[in-house]
């Protein structure tokens, strides 16, 4: 079963993804809030993904955390926001995401883009 770390500020959007995470069959590491929760909460455990809003709380971003998840511990990432604009997308794709989700999303568009990704992983 593979361990996905949800990074995510806002409490409810949370619950739902965590809650849809698990309906998929995933073991769901979090949610965190911020850059510091999150390298905390992998302490030990990495995930096989990492999934990510682009802002959350604290001074680092979102992006910037799910970059240096990667970076240490060589896992993938979908970012998710709530915005599709190019510039978003620019900026997910400027930190090495895998994919990227934009909300709120459909569970079944969610599993597939997590499943495709894990899929292509190293």
């Amino acid at each position: 079963m593979a361990r996905v770390l949800v990074v995510e500020d806002e409490a409810i959007v949370a619950m739902d993804i965590e809650f849809c995470l698990r309906g998929l069959g995933y073991e769901v590491l979090g949610p965190v809030a911020s850059y510091e929760e999150a390298l905390e909460q992998v302490r030990g455990r990495p995930p096989n993904l990492v999934l990510a809003d682009i802002r959350i709380a604290g001074e680092v971003s979102g992006l910037d955390t799910a970059a240096e998840l990667r970076a240490r511990h060589g896992c993938p990432v979908i970012v998710l926001s709530a915005h599709s604009d190019s510039a978003s997308r620019a900026r997910a794709q400027a930190i090495g995401a895998s994919g990227f989700v934009v909300k709120p999303f459909r569970p079944e568009a969610l599993g597939q883009e997590i499943r495709r990704v894990l899929a292509e992983a190293p």
